[in-house]
């Protein structure tokens, strides 16, 4: 995602983390065995980045890849999308300095 930008990208980790089997619980069980692994930190440092706030890239890309021009609906969807990512970004122990 860091280096594609594409609004796809951020939609679909919405997506998987919105509708993961067993929830975001589950997420963090997943993640136990790799959570070391510099890939993942990585990709978690992006995550971090990309959704630092609901009017971050991340968010936005979401809001638009859904096609939402309604402004009141944009700002639930990205508030979502951000505290849904930040949710799973916690339940990790992973602060953006890795």
């Amino acid at each position: 995602m860091a280096a594609r930008l594409k609004e796809k990208d951020a939609w679909d980790i919405y997506y998987c983390i919105r509708n993961y089997p067993g929830g975001i619980e589950q997420l963090r069980k997943e993640f136990r065995g790799i959570l070391q692994n510099k890939l993942t930190q990585e990709g978690l440092r992006d995550l971090a980045e990309k959704f630092a706030s609901p009017d971050a890239v991340g968010p936005k890309h979401v809001a638009d890849f859904e096609g939402i021009s309604d402004a009141e609906e944009r700002a639930l969807v990205q508030r979502d999308a951000f505290e849904r990512v930040n949710a799973l970004l916690s339940q990790l122990n992973f602060r953006k300095g890795g």
